[in-house]
């Protein structure tokens, strides 16, 4: 019987199968269950201590709201500081008037840098429904209310909406956010693309909201057709980060 001689393959051929086989293997971690969360870098505060910053506070007030859910996955250090502070129902109330005041602060600046924006809206997924609506109607009448477009507020705005927690966001309350942002996308027609692009923003979250809780029945003359006719204006638009906000 003849033998067929069997050609090695190239090694540029080999190179590529063996890339292909890389790529197509999944590490184990990418679908794992009960993923431990990210560790405590900064020292969590004994009780009645001073905290050091907003987003310390946020954490504190992130690892009570979600004790029963993370307790066999924490660090150790959260673990222990949480064995102390859970059922210590002063300190619990501390952390959550020090939340309160500093929302009430944040109300009272008449300018909302970009600084005071990120400190506040870093505890919105960590506080309660009425503290969370007080703050969304803050960031909301401030861009209504200012002639000129409040990027930072419109920012702050977007990541409210994003973060927000199933149940916070009313269905009255996502159709007059968006019925605003349609009027000023009508009026920030001609200034700059980062405007447009965090209007766009801020409305295609306001959408994804109304989608996850199934509102129906917005007014197509007034509100529906004229904000869909823009966004696919937008579309044809010259900048990439525009045209995939608008898809």
């Amino acid at each position: 019987m003849d033998t067929v001689p069997i050609r090695p393959q190239p090694a540029s051929s080999l190179k590529k199968q063996k890339q292909i086989n890389i790529i197509a293997t999944v590490p184990s971690h990418i679908f794992a269950e009960n993923v431990r969360p990210g560790t405590v870098t900064a020292k969590l505060p004994e009780p009645d201590e001073r905290l050091a910053n907003t987003p310390l506070l946020a954490c504190c007030l992130g690892l009570l709201n979600k004790s029963h859910e993370l307790e066999d996955i924490l660090e150790p250090v959260a673990r222990d500081w949480l064995q102390v502070v859970e059922n210590d129902e002063d300190e619990h109330e501390r952390l959550k008037v020090l939340a309160t005041d500093v929302i009430r602060t944040f109300k009272k600046e008449e300018i909302k840098d970009a600084k005071a924006v990120a400190e506040v809206v870093c505890l919105a997924p960590v506080i309660e429904k009425d503290l969370f609506r007080s703050l969304l109607g803050s960031f909301v009448d401030g861009i209504d209310h200012s002639k000129l477009l409040d990027i930072h507020q419109l920012q702050g705005l977007a990541r409210l909406i994003q973060g927000a927690d199933t149940g916070f966001l009313d269905a009255d309350d996502l159709v007059k956010i968006l019925a605003l942002l349609a009027t000023r996308l009508q009026e920030t027609h001609q200034q700059s693309p980062q405007h447009i692009y965090q209007l766009t923003l801020a409305a295609s979250y306001v959408l994804d909201a109304m989608a996850d809780t199934k509102i129906e029945g917005l007014d197509r003359e007034t509100l529906h057709e004229p904000l869909s006719l823009y966004l696919d204006a937008l579309k044809g638009n010259a900048e990439p980060y525009l045209m995939y906000q608008a898809a």
